[in-house]
């Protein structure tokens, strides 16, 4: 195994594929390679590391562009450990995802790391129990964020169905202000119309009082002849 690793060490910067088909197939640049374990740079800018002892068969891909490393990639890259249980206890608390594909994959909280198995937390009442020997490759889990969901969610946000909904709080308070408006000018309407009614009443009081005036004033004419 140690003139495997030495050999495959002289493969890093480049792209390689782990594999020759099937679901545990993955390609990926060669940025480091560890006491029991390597790691690959995915198009995704993720690292994923996989376990020497499981390494069936590894193609160098002549024509593919290596991933550049970014500095705060390369930084974590220069800090990973030499072995694999040091690796996982680096994850504690973190949580990461165990196979890429099939039934065994499981994503969960590292729990603990022993010699040579790691305790994931899947869900609030699993704890799943990986021996080293069986675990094909080890990631740290993607945040949702980064798959799109958190910017779904900020999506949601931007959409914002509370900012359609506040305009049309804004429409029904434009409604109510209408309403409002409407209840004034007929209100005012109602005000002229009373006031125009009692204007005419007082002009037909004032008519009528002319005429009883002018009455008797005739009957007095004719009583003095």
């Amino acid at each position: 195994m140690a003139h495997f690793r030495e050999h495959v060490s002289s493969l890093i910067g480049k792209n390689i594929r782990l594999g020759r088909g099937g679901p545990d197939e993955r390609k990926g640049t060669l940025v480091t390679v560890k006491d029991e374990y390597l790691t690959l740079l995915s198009e995704d800018k993720s690292l994923v590391h996989y376990p020497l002892h499981h390494l069936k068969s590894m193609t160098e891909l002549v024509n593919d562009e290596p991933n550049q490393i970014e500095e705060s990639i390369a930084t974590i890259i220069d800090a990973l450990p030499p072995t694999l249980s040091e690796l996982l206890a680096t994850y504690v608390g973190l949580k990461v995802q165990v196979y890429d594909h099939g039934p065994e994959t499981a994503a969960g909280i590292v729990f603990s790391v022993g010699l040579d198995f790691v305790q994931l937390v899947t869900s609030p009442d699993e704890m799943v129990h990986y021996p080293f020997f069986h675990i094909r490759s080890v990631r740290l889990a993607k945040a949702k964020g980064k798959d799109g969901k958190d910017g779904k969610d900020g999506k949601d946000g931007k959409d914002g169905k509370d900012g359609k909904d506040g305009k049309d709080g804004k429409d029904g308070k434009d409604s109510k202000d209408g309403k409002d408006s409407k209840d004034s000018k007929d209100h005012s309407r109602s005000e002229r119309s009373r006031s125009d009614s009692g204007d005419r009443s007082r002009s037909d009081s004032s008519d009528r009082s002319r005429s009883d005036s002018s009455d008797r004033s005739d009957r007095s004419d004719r009583s003095d002849s």
